[in-house]
């Protein structure tokens, strides 16, 4: 079966964590979707609440990046599905053409992550 991705146009109104955030998807045809969990597909950066101070600063730094690049204001969503948690997967883009997704794994702030047993001990390096 091919798999299809879909662009769209987003506002994102929260920066959650380094790689989550919350917005209101123009799906087009006048239909919206309102605050949408979605997830940067294929990074992982550390956790907020890590007891490891060195992970908790990247975590921190992930985030503000993040919100630098993307709260309040308007994205390009490339939509990738769905995860178990129920969030949209997408690669995000700045209207600058920035890829979030590839932004943070350039500053070292995020891993390659695609499933599996998360690594997060090597953001320490």
């Amino acid at each position: 079966m091919e798999e299809f991705c879909y662009f769209y146009r987003a506002y994102i109104s929260k920066v959650v964590d380094g790689d989550s955030c919350i917005g209101d998807i123009d799906l087009g045809f006048g239909i919206k979707t309102s605050n949408t969990k979605i997830r940067l597909d294929g990074i992982d950066t550390a956790e907020l609440k890590s007891k490891d101070v060195i992970l908790k600063a990247k975590a921190l730094e992930a985030k503000e990046l993040l919100r630098s690049l993307i709260e309040n204001k308007i994205v390009y969503l490339k939509s990738l599905g769905v995860d178990k948690y129920g969030r949209s997967l997408a690669k995000i883009y700045t209207l600058d053409g920035v890829c979030c997704n590839e932004e943070l794994k350039n500053k070292e702030l995020a891993l390659e992550y695609n499933g599996g047993t998360k690594q997060q001990e090597l953001l320490k390096k």
